[in-house]
């Protein structure tokens, strides 16, 4: 089995090290330049620990260019895994891989789909929640769920305790779902 990790930020680094964890094959890392990272909140240099990790990298700045398209192609990944990244996934890199390709968001999708889905929860004094791995369409965060993991947001909790919960969830998720695909 072959796989690529796309991603940008925090939730990109967990699931990196939860298929280093398990064992999930990782045949290459793109990982977001830093040079673009500016407008990216959150942004986690993943080709880091791709280093580290022996794991081939690149670096894009836009993840739907030609060569990054090829350079997918050429791979030949039973999976494409697009783990927070805030750019459209063009639908011929989302046609490349075999069995497809998963994406996250920190919601019980289909609720909050979009962008700001975090901030729109504890607008709306959402608590009990959960975040979604599911198989990338066309759509916006619209394809088949593959699995959820409840986490609660209290009235005063803080965003970065809203981030450390959602992070706790995907990584109990991230390691049931990589073990069913494998």
């Amino acid at each position: 089995m072959k796989s690529v990790l796309i991603g940008s930020v925090i939730s990109s680094q967990i699931m990196l090290e939860e298929m280093l964890k398990v064992g999930f094959p990782v045949n290459m890392v793109f990982s977001l330049d830093e040079k673009y990272s500016d407008n990216v909140s959150g942004y986690y240099p993943i080709h880091e620990t791709a280093k580290q990790n022996g794991i081939p990298y690149t670096k894009f700045r836009k993840i739907s260019t030609e060569d990054n398209i090829r350079l997918i192609k050429g791979l030949n990944p039973d999976y494409i895994f697009v783990i927070g990244l805030s750019q459209l996934i063009d639908k011929r890199i989302l046609k490349i891989p075999g069995n497809g390709c998963v994406g996250f968001h920190p919601t019980p999708l289909p609720k909050f789909r979009g962008r700001a889905a975090m901030v729109w929860q504890v607008l709306l004094g959402v608590h009990e929640t959960k975040c979604t791995l599911f198989m990338l369409d066309e759509g916006m965060d619209s394809g088949d769920i593959l699995g959820q993991q409840e986490y609660v947001i209290e009235d005063n909790d803080y965003a970065a305790d809203v981030e450390r919960k959602l992070c706790d969830a995907l990584r109990v998720l991230s390691n049931k779902v990589l073990s069913g695909l494998k």
